[in-house]
């Protein structure tokens, strides 16, 4: 146990500690040091009714799951091969994490009463299908944030940092805009990419929050966009958010954006989305013209 995190080892997983217990202590430290950064970035603490610590991080098997968490709830169980590869990785002298990580505690992050009414949409083919922004910013938010705090990182045995990153941005985004695709043609349309019915547009999602994240400022930008969040929310009627409404989604998201961005200019920004075929309304500038005070109030840390 750390200061903040319990972890919890399933003896049914069969875990050997064959590097005795100071590779384990390095990651909780470790564990410890992402929330705390993932609290200051997103000016959000998940809440836990847990007795021992604040952060439960159990490890188990577990079907058909690399791992689970909940929404806006501290608490991620993850299975056992990812900590054995973390694990090796620590014994060998290196201070990271494996992406599943950073991936499931990060929905721990995304309050469904306001990050989630913020930029949620529902898909046309199915209005159970939505919650794709969502999961682009859980895909990729841990690899982009904790490079400042010096944590490595691991995805699909070897892909470091700057390969998911390629990953996301060439593999799904690159594809979507060499096809020509639209947000009639795919992110507004269904879950899965046209080219590739084993591939969801989360992934597209994650290489637009990439892409943005260079664009607009890295850390400094993601830490003002997140401000905004709760005012985005309000914007779009709170929990009582209407899903099949497209248009306020990437509204809201071109306003946050546009307005924490400290590099990018707004015009560079809705060029970006005008190429990718994300349509803003008029509406978007007004209301925006019209709360900016308000935002960079909001914006202040």
């Amino acid at each position: 146990m750390g200061r903040k995190v319990a972890l919890i080892i399933d003896p049914d997983t069969g875990f050997q500690l064959y590097g005795g217990l100071k590779p384990i202590e390095k990651i909780v430290t470790n564990l410890e040091k992402m929330a705390d950064y993932y609290e200051k970035i997103t000016n959000f603490t998940p809440s836990s009714d847990y007795f021992l610590r604040q952060f439960r991080v159990e490890i188990a098997f577990l079907e058909n799951a690399g791992g689970r968490a909940g929404h806006g709830n501290y608490g991620v169980c993850i299975g056992p091969d990812f900590l054995k590869q973390t694990y090796d990785r620590v014994i060998a002298g290196e201070q990271m994490l494996h992406q599943i990580f950073y991936y499931e505690t990060f929905r721990n992050f995304v309050d469904p009463n306001v990050f989630t009414p913020a930029f949620d949409y529902a898909c046309r083919s199915d209005p159970m299908c939505y919650g794709w922004i969502n999961q682009g910013f859980v895909n990729v938010f841990g690899c982009l944030v904790c490079k400042d705090i010096s944590l490595e990182f691991l995805y699909a045995g070897d892909q470091d940092r700057s390969g998911f990153r390629r990953n996301m941005e060439n593999n799904y985004l690159g594809t979507y805009i060499e096809r020509g695709e639209t947000w009639n043609s795919c992110l507004g349309t269904q879950g899965l990419c046209p080219w590739d019915q084993y591939a969801s547009i989360d992934g597209i999602w994650s290489g637009i929050i990439s892409q943005l994240y260079d664009m607009c400022g890295e850390n400094p930008f993601i830490i003002r966009l997140f401000r905004l969040i709760p005012l985005m929310a309000e914007r779009r009627g709170g929990v009582n958010y209407e899903r099949s409404d497209h248009q306020s989604a990437r509204d809201n998201l071109f306003i946050a954006v546009s307005n924490a961005s400290i590099k990018a200019s707004t015009q560079e920004i809705l060029d970006y989305f005008r190429k990718l075929h994300i349509s803003i309304s008029k509406d978007a500038s007004t209301w925006s013209n019209f709360n900016q005070s308000k935002m960079e109030g909001l914006m202040k840390y």
